[in-house]
């Protein structure tokens, strides 16, 4: 049976934004969770398993990871080296901040030294607390997201194209891809009708808003029986859809097998 934990308590109750620093071992095991994490490793060497693709770890680097991301980190034990690790919802950073993010890891290797000196400078101010320092702290931490977006040179594009309408709908659905939204719903989000929405996403994005939201569900519904041992049950649930038979014909039309089959398969 596979490691795999969910960790729903790094923010702590009442918080948005997290820092912690790790000193030697910087190491963890497999998890996955429900917020968003910038992480910089100084001086470390090794590597980061991430939904199954193996990535390298060396140097100064960063990583950033969305929620439901499965991860797990090796790193080579060296008291030298360090993670700073900031871990934050999506009530703190704009909406067009995170759009620039969400579509998957951003990895940047050679981190500048003004950029690694702000995640430093996040460390230090969320433990110095002081006066209005959780202001300071979304305003720092939307500036470093949007350097590493700038510097992540070669890793999937923004889509800057996209209205902010729809862009912040499709940002809301990586949020949540156990949501079960509605195209009725994502209308009335947006303060549109289902119809002018419908249509609008479709010239937009290229695709249906049914068939967006599908891909979606079933990318994360992939890596939870992939990387995880729960039930065909407890996925139909964490993705969202309104019953087993539901999830199983949705599966099957899109991958060609049933959920058992292709856990099986990956296993095998």
């Amino acid at each position: 049976m596979k490691e795999i934990f969910k960790f729903n308590n790094e923010l702590l109750e009442g918080e948005d934004i997290h820092v912690h620093r790790r000193f030697g071992d910087t190491s963890y095991r497999s998890h996955w969770h429900t917020y968003y994490e910038i992480i910089l490793y100084l001086n470390c060497h090794g590597n980061c398993i991430l939904n199954g693709e193996n990535y390298e770890i060396k140097d100064n680097c960063i990583y950033f990871l969305t929620p439901q991301d499965f991860h797990k980190i090796n790193t080579q034990y060296d008291e030298n080296s360090q993670s700073i690790i900031i871990s934050f919802s999506e009530k703190s950073i704009e909406n067009s901040t995170l759009y620039k993010l969400f579509s998957g890891p951003r990895i940047l290797y050679n981190v500048p030294d003004e950029l690694a000196k702000k995640i430093i400078e996040m460390h230090s101010r969320f433990n110095g607390k002081g006066l209005y320092f959780k202001e300071y702290l979304k305003s720092l931490l939307n500036c470093i997201l949007l350097d590493i977006a700038s510097d992540s040179n070669g890793i999937a594009g923004n889509s800057e194209h996209l209205s902010p309408t729809i862009r912040s709908i499709i940002t809301y659905m990586h949020q949540t891809p156990n949501s079960g939204i509605s195209l009725k719903d994502a209308a009335k989000k947006v303060g549109l009708t289902p119809t002018y929405f419908s249509s609008l996403f479709h010239s937009e994005v290229g695709q249906s808003f049914m068939s967006y939201k599908s891909g979606i569900q079933l990318a994360y519904s992939k890596r939870l029986l992939e990387e995880t041992e729960l039930s065909v049950l407890e996925v139909t649930l964490e993705c969202g859809y309104g019953s087993v038979s539901q999830f199983h014909r949705a599966f099957k039309n899109l991958t060609g097998t049933t959920p058992k089959e292709y856990r099986k398969n990956k296993r095998s």
